[in-house]
C-alpha cells in the first residue's frame, strides 16, 4: 500500500520543489521517496535541474535505525540539504540518534539564511547540536545512542558542501566516473592509512564496524568537511550508510547512478544490495542526487 505526501516550496525565481514522499508497506519493508527541485545556476549560461531521491530497507535487522531526508531553505532560495543518519545504540536509542539528526537539521535549515550564516557553520553547528541532544537524551533514559552523520548542502551559484562523522559515505561522481569518497571515520580506515590494509581487504576485516568517531559519545565528535566548485550538469553524489556501500565497488555505483533516474538507482541499489547481503544485511539506505540538464528561461 503507498502513502503519498506532497510538500512544495518555492526556491529561487518562482520555481517550485515539490516533495513526494511515497512509503511503501511490503515485507521487504522497502520504503521510498522521490524529489525533483528546479533550482538556476546564477553563474552559468545554463540551467541544471536538481534531481533527488531516497530509499531505505530494513534489511534484515528488527529495527531501522537509519534516518535519511532531502530540505529546501525557506529563507535561502535555491538552496538544498541532504542529511542521512546511521543510528546505533540498542532497541530505539540509534533510531532516537539518527532521528534527532533530521529533527536538528531541519530546525537549522529552515532558519538559514546565506545573507547571515555560512553553509560550513550550518553544518557544524547541526553535528555539535545534535550530538549535546544526543548526549543529554542518553543520560536522562540511561540508554547509549549513538549515529553517523553525512550532510551535503547545494547551492545556487554551483557550489557543494559536504561533512561527515563515522563511516556513512558521500560519494560524487561526473557522470558515471567515480571521483571522491569521504573516508570513514574507522579502525579500519587508519590501517589502510598506514599501509596495513588495502581498502577491500577493510570491507571484510573482523573489526571493520568500528568506528573512531560519532555522535553520541563522551568525547565530542570531529568532522570532516569536504567541498566542489563550479556544479555542472552529468555531476552526482551519493549519501548512504554502511548497509549500502559495503556491497559495491565505485564503478558499479557511478553506472547505477548515471544510468538511471534517482528514484529508479534507489530500487534497483537496494534490491542488489539485498541479494549480496544473503540474509545477513544492515539497514540499507540513501540518497541520490542528480545534475541534469536544463533549457534556460529569460
Amino acid at each position: 500500500m503507498w502513502r503519498r505526501r506532497y510538500i512544495a516550496f518555492r526556491l529561487k525565481n518562482d520555481s517550485i520543489v515539490r516533495i513526494r514522499q511515497d512509503d511503501m508497506q511490503q515485507n521487504m519493508h522497502l520504503l521510498l521517496s522521490f524529489a525533483s527541485l528546479n533550482i538556476s545556476c546564477v553563474t552559468s549560461m545554463n540551467f541544471y535541474q536538481i534531481e533527488a531521491g531516497t530509499g531505505q530497507h530494513i534489511g534484515d535487522r528488527k529495527e531501522q535505525q537509519d534516518r535519511v531526508a532531502l530540505l529546501a531553505a525557506p529563507k535561502a532560495p535555491g538552496y538544498m540539504l541532504a542529511v542521512l543518519a546511521d543510528g546505533m545504540g540498542g532497541v530505539q536509542g540509534g533510531a532516537m540518534a539518527a532521528e534527532q539528526i533530521i529533527r536538528t537539521a531541519r530546525q537549522n535549515f529552515d532558519e538559514f539564511s546565506p545573507l547571515t550564516h555560512d553553509v560550513e557553520a550550518l553544518l557544524k553547528t547541526i553535528v555539535d547540536e545534535s550530538h549535546t541532544i544526543i548526549k543529554l537524551i542518553g543520560m536522562s533514559e540511561e540508554s547509549d545512542p549513538h549515529t553517523t552523520v553525512v550532510a551535503l548542502v547545494l547551492t545556487p551559484d554551483r557550489k557543494a558542501i559536504w561533512v561527515h562523522a563515522g563511516d556513512s559515505r558521500l560519494y560524487r561522481f561526473r557522470g558515471p566516473n567515480f571521483a571522491e569518497h569521504t573516508i570513514d571515520h574507522s579502525f579500519v580506515e587508519t590501517m589502510v592509512a598506514k599501509g596495513e590494509l588495502t581498502r577491500e581487504q577493510a570491507k571484510s576485516h573482523r573489526m571493520a564496524n568500528l568506528l573512531v568517531n560519532g555522535l553520541g559519545s563522551k568525547k565530542a565528535p570531529y568532522v570532516t568537511i569536504g567541498h566542489h566548485k563550479n556544479l555542472q550538469p552529468g555531476d552526482a553524489f551519493l549519501l548512504c550508510s554502511d548497509g549500502l556501500w559495503h556491497y559495491f565497488s565505485e564503478a558499479e555505483l557511478g553506472a547505477a547512478i548515471a544510468m538511471n533516474s534517482p528514484r529508479q538507482a534507489a530500487e534497483m541499489l537496494i534490491g542488489k544490495a539485498r541479494e549480496r547481503a544473503h540474509g545477513q544485511g544492515d539497514n540499507c539506505t540513501l540518497a541520490v542526487i542528480k545534475l541534469v540538464a536544463g533549457n534556460r528561461k529569460d
